[in-house]
């Protein structure tokens, strides 16, 4: 009987051990598949930022030799003005000896030119007044407040823009009422190069397709998406050639350029490049450009920016992108800011 005893508890006893083993084993195999997911996610987020900064070093890469290629460009069309200049100043030589032969008849000839010069321009200082006059318009500030128009005023419009504006046209429903030319991601450059619009059944780029269409106004928004470029004159240089290309293909257009709208407090100090610092500096830099083309400038952030010229945290889940009750805000500024 004794020994049956023994017999039950070592069994018993053995069992035991067995299950505790294989409890420790499982904690411990347990606790590698944690060690193993915690790695993975390390190193996921980490390759996300090491993606993140390739991109933002090719985009400023982009840039560097797009900027280096404009500027190579400028010094040889340099070289070339002074190799012509040489050449001007070497035929000037040889002509000053017959000036110089003839110099009474060249004398009068002269003063006869300077009349008339002086004469022309004259005219032409007067012709000028005149087109100032006639435009007595302030370019240098922003579109004022003015009488609310009707949504039927953008039915000939052209709205352009990256993702932002295709928020203001979806949650105001404008898609029905206007153009909406946009892309997610949209910057000065890429207008020119990005096939992103079906026209006549193939897909074209945002200023081809404006070629194509019957419009009497544009509304542009750009810049947010080129915050992190290194060289600002490249920005203002790619965007004064979207103007300009607008003016050649419809010079009677009414040019609209907006503010770029600000990010929450939040973005602007964690994000990488999007800064509300750099924003205010690109706004400024795009109004002295509407000023030097003649277009007109509309500073819609007072619309929408809270007292210290950020985006309110309740206007955007991510604060970038503007939900329906502050796209109607930034509608209705453009409906109360217009030039009749």
């Amino acid at each position: 009987m004794r020994n049956r005893v023994e017999k039950i508890e070592y069994q018993w006893s053995k069992e035991y051990l067995q299950r505790e083993i294989k409890k420790e084993k499982e904690k411990k195999k347990i606790i590698k598949i944690t060690i193993v997911l915690v790695l993975l996610m390390v190193l996921l987020l980490a390759a996300a930022t090491v993606k993140e900064n390739i991109q933002l070093i090719i985009e400023n890469a982009k840039t560097i030799n797009s900027y280096e290629s404009t500027k190579m460009t400028e010094i040889k069309e340099n070289a070339n003005n002074v190799e012509n200049n040489k050449t001007n100043n070497m035929q000037q030589t040889d002509n000053n000896q017959e000036i110089n032969d003839s110099n009474s008849l060249v004398s009068n000839i002269t003063e006869e030119n300077t009349e008339q010069e002086k004469t022309e321009e004259q005219s032409n200082s007067t012709g000028n007044k005149t087109e100032n006059t006639t435009k007595g318009y302030d370019y240098s500030k922003p579109v004022p407040k003015s009488q609310k128009v009707g949504i039927e005023y953008f039915s000939d419009a052209v709205f352009i823009g990256d993702s932002r504006t295709e928020g203001l046209a979806i949650n105001n429903s404008l898609y029905s009422k206007t153009t909406v030319y946009t892309e997610k991601g949209l910057k000065v450059d890429t207008i020119f190069t990005d096939k992103v619009i079906n026209k006549d059944g193939k897909k074209v780029t945002i200023m081809e397709a404006l070629e194509k269409t019957k419009f009497s106004k544009v509304y542009i928004m750009l810049g947010i998406n080129e915050t992190g470029w290194k060289y600002n004159n490249l920005f203002i240089q790619k965007y004064t050639e979207i103007i300009d290309q607008i003016k050649k293909i419809n010079p009677e257009a009414v040019i609209y350029i907006q503010s770029i709208l600000p990010v929450s407090n939040k973005v602007s100090t964690e994000h990488q490049y999007l800064k509300n610092s750099k924003i205010n500096e690109y706004n400024s830099l795009i109004q002295k450009m509407a000023n030097e083309e003649n277009v007109y400038y509309i500073d819609v952030n007072i619309a929408i920016s809270d007292s210290s010229g950020n985006l309110p945290e309740e206007a955007a889940t991510d604060g970038i992108h503007l939900n329906k009750t502050y796209c109607g805000k930034w509608l209705e500024y453009l409906e109360t800011h217009t030039v009749q």
